[in-house]
């Protein structure tokens, strides 16, 4: 990959939804998998983002959704002591789900977000931990509000 500030498109398929723990805050974060440049080479199996507002407005993403974004390459420092120099795709914009599906959405509050992951994943039944029960807790209720104001409008 080469690196610089040069911004280019990128497709790659959505594989799964989680979180990071960072000093103990709490950041949804997406995967995406299978990524191309626009000539379509393939340049990471996978790569993990944060789940901006630039991916949640796509809704509810499936296995295997396809996407197109751009962004631009930086290099990056990993493992022990950060040693091992590599690159990561970064600030992703212009996003666009290419799978057509209808529109579910998803929350935009962070919170609720991790709410959502954990149910999705069904984490929300491993963890032990009260406060990420309150956040699908709140998740469910955000949803249940959801599904009653699009069911209401297409009632009228």
């Amino acid at each position: 990959m080469a690196t610089g500030n040069k911004v280019q498109t990128y497709q790659a398929e959505y594989s799964q939804a989680a979180y990071r723990h960072t000093n103990g805050i709490l950041t949804p974060t997406i995967c995406l998998k299978n990524i191309t440049d626009q000539d379509g080479n393939l340049v990471a199996d996978h790569m993990w983002f944060n789940y901006s507002n630039n991916f949640r407005k796509l809704g509810e993403l499936h296995t295997d959704d396809k996407l197109t974004f751009r962004a631009s390459v930086r290099v990056y420092h990993k493992g022990h002591g950060y040693s091992k120099a590599d690159y990561k795709l970064t600030d992703p914009k212009s996003v666009q789900l290419l799978t057509e599906r209808p529109y579910v959405p998803v929350p935009n509050d962070k919170k609720l977000l991790i709410g959502y992951i954990l149910i999705k994943n069904h984490m929300h039944l491993k963890e032990k931990s009260r406060e990420k029960g309150d956040y699908a807790q709140e998740y469910m209720n955000w949803a249940l509000q959801k599904y009653k104001e699009m069911t209401s409008k297409k009632a009228i």
